[in-house]
């Protein structure tokens, strides 16, 4: 798909680096690995404002895992057992099929214009471009307390008493989330369930992206149809440095009978 170039628009009209807009040009390919605590470019020439969009792994367990721990606490001092436990299951399968419509529409939709190929990059272009740059690998403080604060809002509107368990486990299958991302780009799994679910998220990445949606589940993949037999495993579709191991002995189907897996969705 032909990219449209993006206006070479004076520095004073807009906060963005020069890099982030030449960045937002290209198709969401893997670049060359960077050092992992060294992100490769800047979005934002102002310092506080790129501040905001980076954070440390360990941001949403400190800062959303106490709150969780005590939803999960009360929920237990409040309900029967069972009754409880399900809510939370719950809320938790409700934070998959979340995951899942975010990364599908709201991360990667079409991108028409410049403006859009911006917005892209910054909401999750980069990750597709460097998946291993850890200061933007997790959600930051605001992105994940604004999921909070949107789940404890809906919740207290329309579950009455049992907004408690179901906001618990919803945060709790977020918090998964994050862990099991991190663990796709960083970890080395070493049991055969660990390695199916994020083999699963390395597909996305580096052979279709337009497939293979959902991180800590691939539940809703089978059910809307996004989940694809896997490219044939070759040195064109691998780059990962771990996914021949994750990869090995799985059917697969022939990657010259697949579209091209870097164009935009439609």
């Amino acid at each position: 798909m032909t990219k449209t170039p993006t206006p070479n628009i004076p520095e004073t009209q807009h906060p963005f680096t020069q890099a982030c807009l030449e960045q937002a040009k290209h198709p969401w390919r893997a670049r060359k690995e960077v050092p992992s605590t060294s992100p490769p470019f800047s979005f934002f020439s102002v310092t506080w404002l790129e501040s905001l969009f980076r954070a440390a792994p360990w941001t949403p367990y400190v800062l959303l895992g106490p709150f969780v721990a005590v939803g999960i606490w009360r929920t237990f001092s409040s309900f029967p057992k069972l009754q409880g436990g399900l809510y939370i299951a719950l809320g938790w399968l409700i934070w998959t099929l979340t995951e899942y419509l975010m990364h599908r529409f709201g991360f990667h939709f079409a991108r028409k214009s410049p403006t859009l190929e911006v917005m892209g990059l910054i909401i999750h272009g980069h990750h597709h471009l460097y998946p291993k740059d850890t200061k933007r690998l997790v959600a930051t403080p605001f992105m994940h307390g604004s999921l909070a604060l949107l789940f404890f809002g809906i919740y207290r509107l329309i579950a009455g008493t049992a907004w408690v368990p179901l906001w618990a486990g919803t945060m709790l299958g977020y918090l998964f989330y994050e862990w099991t991302h991190w663990y796709a780009h960083h970890g080395k799994p070493r049991s055969s369930l660990g390695k199916r679910l994020i083999r699963h998220h390395l597909r996305h990445h580096y052979q279709d992206d337009r497939a293979y949606f959902g991180i800590s589940s691939p539940l809703w993949d089978y059910i809307f149809r996004t989940h694809r037999p896997p490219l044939a495993e070759t040195s064109t579709t691998l780059i990962h440095p771990t996914q021949t191991d994750l990869c090995e002995g799985e059917p697969t189907r022939d990657p010259s009978k697949s579209p091209d897996t870097h164009q935009d969705n439609p």
